[in-house]
């Protein structure tokens, strides 16, 4: 968190490693990455939860001593903020699509449909927020939105068993440059991106959420198709400047991660946009410069 200001770090990671990466913070924890096979010193989550606790003492009802976890612990990584430092919007007010006039018809929109319940959730609003929690067309729903890896998906937060359904937060944490949201009732820590808790009490529980469809489209051919459509309120209860591309525009249009994550596969850009498919056992990946001028891809998975 301060640099190494007289470099014994870096003297001494060059010791233990025979690497020489100087203060690159980047190139030592993709190092990191790269070997799994070196394993956390016992009491390991004590003393990384003594750590974190300097930066804000609420992260301690995630990372303590002898948590649970199943990926990396040593890979989570502080994302620049507190707990809640980057506020889920929940139960957010709405406006008709005819009061929108704070919207244009180019900018970038999550469009939901359940049970004839239409919504959008513009992402000059959830550029800041990351995360709603909401309830459409009697679904209660969560949408984790992780700006870093670009990628939004819906899930279904009731759960066979429990009586309530997950209500979620940002964690302020990070694992791969990926969020960890965390769900309220028992601030485990989960992976965004599947939909599983991944560190603290539901860890090994087998709980993974149901991803439900979320449309990525302009407020224009989302409003086209969908004319009674509600949308979010700028009174969301939070003072922001949403402007469109306030929040991320910077590193939107970098081809620089913010964060390290390790990618061998030197096909793509890291940031390269792709459709993702995900079925159990397969996975397929489509670069969305594929389909540039409306071609159609006709493909096989899983055969």
């Amino acid at each position: 968190f301060m640099g190494d200001i007289d470099g014994s770090i870096n003297r001494l990671l060059q010791h233990l490693t025979g690497e020489n990466f100087g203060n690159s913070w980047f190139k030592w924890t993709e190092w990191q990455q790269a070997h799994p096979e070196i394993k956390p010193f016992v009491g390991y989550t004590k003393f990384q939860s003594e750590l974190f606790q300097i930066l804000d003492p609420n992260f301690t009802v995630f990372i303590y001593p002898d948590v649970k976890y199943e990926i990396r612990i040593e890979e989570i990584v502080w994302g620049g903020v507190d707990k809640d430092g980057i506020p889920a919007l929940t139960n957010p007010d709405f406006i008709d699509a005819s009061k929108a006039d704070y919207l244009s018809d180019t900018e970038p929109v999550f469009g939901v449909e359940i049970n004839g319940d239409v919504r959008a959730y513009p992402y000059r609003i959830m550029d800041w927020h990351e995360m709603f929690n909401d309830v459409i067309g009697g679904v209660p729903v969560s949408l984790a939105y992780c700006t870093l890896c670009g990628s939004g998906i819906l899930f279904d937060t009731r759960v066979a068993g429990r009586d309530e359904p997950f209500i979620f937060g940002s964690s302020g944490f990070l694992y791969r440059s990926n969020k960890l949201m965390y769900d309220q009732q028992t601030h485990s820590l989960w992976n965004q991106f599947t939909g599983r808790p991944v560190v603290g009490e539901l860890t090994g529980s087998g709980i993974e959420l149901k991803i439900l469809p979320v449309v990525t489209t302009t407020w224009g051919q989302w409003r086209k198709a969908n004319p009674h459509t509600k949308v979010l309120s700028l009174d969301t209860g939070f003072v922001r400047d949403y402007k469109p591309g306030k929040a991320y525009s910077h590193y939107f249009n970098s081809p620089n991660l913010m964060f390290p994550a390790l990618t061998n596969d030197k096909r793509l850009q890291q940031k390269d946009q792709v459709f993702g498919l995900r079925m159990t056992g397969v996975e397929k990946a489509w670069p969305l410069s594929s389909f540039t001028g409306g071609k159609v891809i006709n493909d096989q998975v899983g055969v």
